[in-house]
């Protein structure tokens, strides 16, 4: 059953009245329709060719740490969707594999969302973009809050919402907020984050006391993983302190200026960012190697993010440091000799996942 949309045409919600009768809906941008999507939508358990949604899917195995990773790329944006989706028999969405993955396992799935920080009895419904990423978001949105109670997938997979960026009380200025419609609370950050008078290493200090993500390192039984992902993240946050403090103090003593021309600010936020975004990605490697409720044996075992793919990139560089084995590596398909759809061609791939061979 279908609809056409009344309003939030641009993103995944249906109108309030057909909101209350199907339940849950994502937005299809290719049809221009609402689409009734919910936890017991059933796809059959067979091969197909096409994934639609992501645009790389790389899976990890360490029998030293006992660990099966998945990392699924999003690029935050719909763009073009397969280029063959005639046949329906052959596709499968991100929502559909990811639903039957979750339902049809026998062992507990830590899934890792690039999602914001909830806080205790609060979740908003994500209304920015209109992307997978956000999709998945909002159709998990029982799911991604401290209290479970109304999660019907909680006996089977562990939800970490890990973008803690999000909740930070000193936030430095963002690329996505020059932009006309958010140029006050730009200009607001910029003011903000200029008065710091911190060293670099207060900065950090600073960031990890604002996020407690420092919290989870104790519990990482490995040594060498604890001082690695510390001397990682250390070093990330003071280079990005060092390098925009000076001009951010610059730029806040002209930003009011009519003609202030905030080309330069892109520059400056966007050659650092990789640095900044180092955040999100320790938080959540500290969550998927430390044991939780102080049992050892209490750890994420299988694991799946669904990450923008700079993240996991970042996060295949530091498993492949530790010599976990890359075991699959899908990336878009190509059109024109590079990647254009947010399509992967899963021909071969065992689903459920997690079903395919591992390495001895």
């Amino acid at each position: 059953m279908t609809t056409k949309c009344e309003k939030f045409k641009k993103y995944d919600i249906c109108d309030t009245a057909v909101k209350n009768k199907l339940g849950r809906c994502y937005y299809s941008s290719k049809e221009k329709l609402c689409k009734p999507i919910n936890y017991n939508m059933d796809k059959p358990i067979k091969g197909y060719k096409y994934l639609i949604g992501p645009i790389s899917y790389r899976e990890y195995y360490s029998k030293e740490y006992n660990k099966h990773v998945i990392l699924i790329g999003d690029y935050h944006v719909i763009g073009d969707i397969c280029p063959d989706t005639s046949n329906k028999d052959n596709t499968i969405n991100i929502f559909e594999l990811l639903l039957m993955t979750f339902k049809n396992t026998n062992e507990k799935i830590d899934f890792f969302i690039e999602s914001a920080f909830q806080r205790k009895g609060y979740y908003t419904i994500t209304k920015e973009k209109d992307s997978y990423l956000e999709n998945i978001n909002n159709l998990f949105q029982n799911c991604l809050r401290i209290d479970k109670k109304e999660c019907p997938l909680r006996d089977k997979v562990n939800f970490h919402y890990v973008d803690v960026r999000s909740h930070i009380l000193l936030t430095a200025p963002d690329v996505a907020y020059v932009d006309p419609s958010q140029i006050q609370r730009y200009k607001l950050r910029v003011k903000q984050f200029s008065t710091l008078s911190e060293t670099s290493e207060g900065f950090v200090n600073k960031i990890k006391e604002i996020y407690k993500i420092d919290r989870g390192l104790r519990y990482i039984e490995d040594e060498d993983i604890r001082e690695v992902l510390s001397e990682y993240f250390d070093d990330a946050i003071e280079t990005y302190y060092n390098n925009t403090i000076d001009s951010f103090k610059n730029i806040s003593n002209n930003i009011d200026d009519p003609e202030y021309d905030f080309s330069l600010d892109q520059k400056i936020i966007r050659s650092n960012s990789i640095y900044y975004t180092v955040i999100m990605d320790y938080y959540a490697m500290v969550r998927m190697f430390r044991y939780f409720n102080n049992d050892e044996k209490n750890t994420s075992r299988k694991i799946i993010t669904y990450f923008g793919e700079a993240h996991n990139l970042r996060i295949g560089e530091f498993l492949e440091m530790f010599n976990f084995q890359l075991i699959r590596d899908i990336t878009g398909v190509t059109k024109e000799g590079v990647v254009g759809f947010q399509c992967l061609n899963i021909d071969g791939l065992e689903l459920p996942l997690f079903e395919g061979k591992i390495p001895e």
